[in-house]
């Protein structure tokens, strides 16, 4: 009955779409069609700034990271961001809530094609402004349509500096561990109070492996959370600290990205030295991390708990994020990928026939044929994939079948002349047709 119900369903749809002469029908799927940030509004008076932590070294320090510089020092276009917190400055209680994002957090990047971690939001880009805008909107889309008002970036080197100039922080360290020194080899470092200079703060935000307490990603964001925290009390304790930090980092002589204008910054100066050390409050999306899609390790936010923190965090209540389970990807990987590079090939042969002009009889027929197969495709994939049952599974088959069979007349009808391959033998993150992006680097 529930087939009968979803299929009836689908087809009313599909006619009264082809009885308003509407174009083809798009998915509430971000996989099919990727949907903009929907902003929303919020009771408080908000700035909400995302610092970020850019996966980048010089070839010169004593270590590597991912981050690629094949084209000298200010190509950061290889690189992730690989630290990820949003400021949230409350001018209307006077706190600011920090919240750290996992970077291998499953995201949609809106306005983009395809499935990414949220450290390649910034990839999706073909320009380091655009880039930094991608993931102030996957940010977003994370956090349910709170708005980015600004970012702050910073690389390893640019980090270390500014830690320097505040002259340090005094931190409790929570575990003895060996990391990277600074002129090469390695240094012990102990558990307890300590102060701790740029190097140190690098060393210890950046481990994972190396950690002896919590050596996973989420261990590491609550460290980042731990000692962005540090460094705020200190500002807020030394305001003076402030001018000295944004005067060095607006000086070009470190890799520092920001879309803050000297006004916000005076603003903000004016409101962060209002607040004391007891009003900043940290907070972490939960997640589960395990292998999802067949690939690579992700991070499966649990939505409750997402809820909860955006309520205390923003004041929002939030809904579910659809299409961000580990279920559904696993329902992706096995069912759902191959409809999607079909509906995708579909609309190419579609947007190719509309290029060309005076369509004989024969090509009107066949792309009517095409559209109306490829309105019933993408609407039996949206019943398979809020079901993933095996029933609308195959009525999905099903379509696409009729779907690949149209796609083909109308390519012959119209001369299309790019060969059509069904399956690209690549694998999903590497296609083009499901990953716009897809040459990213996912280590």
């Amino acid at each position: 009955m529930k087939r009968m119900i979803a299929a009836a369903v689908m087809f009313v749809l599909v006619f009264i779409a082809v009885l308003n002469g509407q174009a083809e029908i798009k998915s509430e799927n971000q996989i099919i069609d990727p949907q903009p940030v929907k902003y929303v509004d919020t009771d408080h008076k908000l700035f909400n700034i995302l610092i970020l932590g850019i996966d980048y070294t010089l070839p010169e320090l004593p270590f590597a990271t991912s981050g690629k510089h094949s084209k000298g020092k200010q190509d950061i276009s290889g690189c992730h961001t690989d630290a990820v917190i949003v400021v949230s400055i409350d001018q209307t209680d006077n706190k600011v809530r920090l919240l750290s994002l996992p970077r291998d957090t499953l995201v949609y990047v809106p306005g983009i094609n395809g499935i990414y971690k949220l450290n390649a939001a910034f990839n999706c880009a073909d320009t380091i402004e655009e880039g930094f805008e991608r993931a102030c909107e996957a940010v977003s889309w994370l956090c349910g349509g709170v708005r980015i008002d600004a970012y702050a970036a910073v690389d390893v080197e640019a980090m270390i500096t500014l830690c320097d100039v505040i002259g340090g922080v005094d931190f409790n360290l929570e575990m003895t561990y060996r990391a990277t020194a600074k002129k090469g080899g390695s240094k012990r470092y102990y558990a307890g109070e300590q102060h701790m200079d740029g190097w140190d703060v690098f060393n210890y935000v950046r481990a994972r492996r190396n950690a002896t307490v919590e050596g996973t990603d989420m261990g590491r964001t609550g460290r980042q959370r731990k000692m962005m925290i540090a460094i705020f009390k200190k500002l807020t304790s030394h305001p003076n600290l402030i001018a000295k930090l944004w005067n060095k980092a607006m000086s070009g002589d470190i890799n520092f990205y920001t879309n803050i204008k000297n006004a916000s910054y005076n603003k903000l100066y004016k409101v962060f030295t209002k607040l004391d050390s007891g009003s900043i409050e940290s907070y972490v999306f939960d997640s589960v991390y395990m292998l999802g899609l067949g690939e690579w390790n992700f991070n499966f936010t649990k939505q409750d708990k997402r809820q909860e923190v955006l309520l205390k965090v923003f004041g929002i209540e939030a809904a579910e994020l659809p299409y961000v389970s580990y279920r559904y990807t696993e329902w992706l990987k096995s069912k759902g990928f191959t409809t999607v590079r079909t509906i995708k090939i579909a609309r190419n042969v579609m947007e190719y026939a509309k290029t060309q002009g005076n369509w004989s009889p024969e090509q009107q027929t066949a792309y009517e044929a095409l559209e109306a197969a490829h309105d019933a495709t993408v609407l039996a994939f949206d019943i398979a994939a809020d079901s993933m049952q095996s029933n609308e599974y195959y009525a999905m088959i099903n379509q696409r079948d009729l779907l690949r069979k149209a796609t083909e007349a109308a390519a012959a009808a119209f001369g299309y002349s790019e060969k059509i391959s069904w399956n690209s033998g690549l694998q999903w993150f590497r296609d083009p047709l499901i990953n716009e992006y897809c040459r990213i680097d996912w280590n």
